[in-house]
């Protein structure tokens, strides 16, 4: 949550400005705060809002309310501030709803973080990370046909990758596609032999396959 937050602004167009340098740097005082004292950084963050209206600022408020444990209010604002007349560039917002996402997943909501990922997906269509992060949501909800079409579209951009392969095979797993389940995770063991979470998919998949041996 945190780097891709301070990441935000400077993935805004043109070179910053001090006052923007400026804003960055309050940005990461203000988040790093967020991490180890959440009740003062929240307090701080509110009143640069209220000082300055600053983009920055709000970020910083709703990492707080993430680290505060109120995890939707934190969500809804970082979804607003992604829609926002200042939300940035394109890959601005879609960052913004990808942690929106992230922070819905935290909260166990599904069907929210779903439709923060699609939207992220229309600033930043075909990025890899936001394929994956979808998949989850979609695997969280149950809808493993959806979570292995989206792990499928991210491999094509990032072929040989020992994650998406290990959380195909486990959609194909749910999916009784054993054949294919099992390719992608003797894939994923190969191009990661330490991924320990590679080795139980494959495990899992083997023992599925032996079960249905006659």
């Amino acid at each position: 949550m945190i780097g891709a937050l301070l990441a935000i602004h400077m993935l805004a167009a043109g070179a910053p400005t001090a006052g923007m340098k400026a804003d960055q740097a309050k940005l990461e005082a203000c988040i790093a705060k967020a991490d180890s004292k959440p009740e003062e950084a929240y307090e701080d963050a509110l009143a640069w809002a209220n000082e300055t209206h600053v983009r920055e600022a709000r970020l910083c408020q709703a990492q707080a309310l993430i680290a505060l444990k109120q995890i939707d209010a934190g969500a809804r604002l970082l979804e607003a501030l992604a829609i926002s007349a200042d939300g940035g560039s394109d890959q601005s917002r879609a960052v913004v709803f990808s942690q929106a996402g992230n922070a819905r997943l935290l909260n166990y909501q599904s069907a929210e973080a779903i439709d923060d990922f699609t939207k992220a997906l229309q600033y930043a269509p075909g990025a890899p990370d936001l394929l994956i992060d979808r998949a989850r949501a979609y695997a969280m909800a149950e809808d493993w046909r959806k979570a292995e079409e989206d792990l499928s579209l991210a491999l094509d951009k990032r072929p040989n990758d020992s994650l998406i392969l290990r959380l195909r095979a486990a959609a194909r797993l749910r999916l009784n596609v054993l054949d294919l389940a099992e390719k992608d995770a003797n894939e994923a063991v190969a191009a990661n032999p330490k991924d320990i979470d590679a080795l139980l998919v494959r495990g899992q998949v083997r023992e599925a396959k032996a079960g249905k041996a006659p």
